[in-house]
């Protein structure tokens, strides 16, 4: 995939190498090691940005959505946006990507990462909140990498001591 472009989105002031010096700290190659690994990570974090703004603003997802457009360049374009920010301003985020900065050529997807509320009745509650937003299909809801990462373990425990099954 040639076309793509990463933004980081947050409420810290950082500029855009600053951002990639961030990305860059923990990115790791994973690719064969017969090709040049460096010159893939600089591809990638060429393609890496950064834009500051709150949370709830909706000025600050119009500024976003104009930076993304520039480097779109009319393209067809989908957005994921990942929320991997306290649950209390998801849906604030979810409003202000879906009605500031949503894709107009393709598709508009949002990932919360996080506990998606404490029970099923704050799950619904949450659900129901971003629907005045989104549609279904748009919400994708995953379990905290830090979470899930004891089920990932446990079901890899059970499926390999089950191999004569």
């Amino acid at each position: 995939m040639q076309d793509f472009t990463v933004f980081g989105y947050a409420r810290t002031k950082l500029t855009d190498e600053d951002m990639r010096n961030v990305i860059s700290k923990t990115l790791t190659c994973r690719i064969d090691m017969k090709e040049n690994c460096e010159d893939k990570m600089d591809q990638f974090l060429k393609r890496c940005f950064y834009h500051s703004g709150l949370y709830n603003s909706e000025e600050h997802f119009a500024e976003l959505d104009s930076k993304l457009k520039e480097k779109e360049g009319g393209r067809l374009s989908n957005r994921l946006f990942y929320l991997s920010i306290p649950p209390n301003i998801f849906v604030e985020v979810a409003k202000c990507a879906s009605l500031r900065a949503p894709s107009t050529t393709g598709w508009t997807r949002v990932i919360v990462e996080k506990p998606f509320g404490r029970d099923s009745v704050s799950s619904g509650e949450l659900t129901r909140s971003l629907k005045q937003y989104l549609r279904e299909n748009q919400i994708c809801r995953f379990v905290d990498h830090y979470l899930g990462k004891e089920l990932v373990e446990n079901l890899s425990v059970l499926r390999f001591s089950n191999l004569g099954v």
